[in-house]
């Protein structure tokens, strides 16, 4: 899906995306998980190795 400015995209838990900028100029995205992503569990995806691994653990800076 290509988005453009101003789009809203939302996924389900279980959804997998990336996201990369297919332009010349700096593009600027806002994600927002519904719990932190210091408790949150979520996994990286190498398609071209066909792995999956934890993604690292976000700490808060509080």
């Amino acid at each position: 899906m290509m988005m453009t400015h101003g789009d809203i995209c939302t996924l389900l838990p279980d959804d997998i995306h990336s996201v990369h900028n297919e332009g010349d100029v700096p593009s600027l995205s806002l994600h927002i998980y519904g719990k932190s992503l210091a408790i949150t569990d979520r996994n990286e995806y190498d398609p071209d190795a066909k792995a999956v691994r934890p993604c690292p653990k976000r700490k808060r800076n509080d």
